[in-house]
């Protein structure tokens, strides 16, 4: 599960709701923060638990989120990822592989134009969809899901402020493993966000490959940390 925060995070980004109940404004003010706020950076807390009620989680994995506009990077435990216009690169920092890949149709690249599109008929779709308080500053979004869902129920707790997600709660419906040694449960996936900074500075490589590698004689090295990673590259 690795990768499963890459997918949220594409989820998170790429999605309008929409939703004619008492909580359509809130939902529309969701919209409206994450359109606005195209440059952010944020700590992520992602966490595996076996079934539904365990306290303790059996995964847990840390990184960071960085955007600019359509670019956009992120860290997951050993994993990180950088997405542009032009390429996407992958980085196993465990085997010592970085992999460049050329983006050859548009329609590869995020439209953050349309953030937060499909929703609409995530929502639709949905049994029931209430509204909880959490707290002084935050308000939970709690969705029962329909029986075709991989979910049975999916939690978005947001600031009333900031109107900035803040926590994302996925109730799987199969059994599986989350891990080799835990026993075969529906699971469950809290991802947190903290620390959003909607102000961040970056460097002026921070969403280039030069973060990673140098080109030499036609061909790409990894640069600094990465100096004896296996590079495979689909970009001139």
């Amino acid at each position: 599960m690795r990768y499963f925060f890459l997918c949220m995070l594409c989820f998170l980004l790429n999605i309008t709701i929409s939703a004619q109940t008492s909580y359509a404004t809130d939902i529309e003010k969701i919209n409206k923060a994450y359109l606005k706020n195209t440059k952010l950076e944020m700590s992520m807390d992602y966490e595996a638990f076996s079934n539904y009620t365990s306290k303790e989680p059996v995964d847990r994995q840390v990184g960071v989120v960085k955007r600019d506009g359509d670019l956009l990077y992120n860290q997951l435990s050993s994993m990180e990822s950088l997405h542009t216009t032009k390429y996407n690169i992958v980085v196993d920092n465990e085997s010592k592989e970085i992999a460049i890949m050329a983006i050859l149709n548009s329609k590869e690249t995020p439209d953050y134009s349309n953030l937060l599109g499909d929703i609409e008929k995530f929502i639709s779709m949905c049994k029931s969809v209430s509204e909880v308080v959490v707290g002084k500053q935050s308000r939970e979004l709690r969705m029962i899901m329909p029986e075709a869902s991989d979910y049975t129920q999916v939690f978005l707790t947001y600031d009333v402020k900031t109107y900035m997600v803040r926590k994302m709660v996925l109730f799987f419906r199969k059994e599986e493993q989350v891990t080799d040694n835990s026993p075969k449960e529906s699971p469950r996936i809290e991802i947190s966000y903290t620390n959003i900074n909607l102000k961040p500075k970056f460097t002026k490589d921070e969403f280039t490959y030069e973060r990673f590698v140098v080109k030499e004689n036609s061909k790409y090295i990894g640069l600094g940390k990465y100096m004896n990673y296996n590079v495979m590259s689909q970009i001139d």
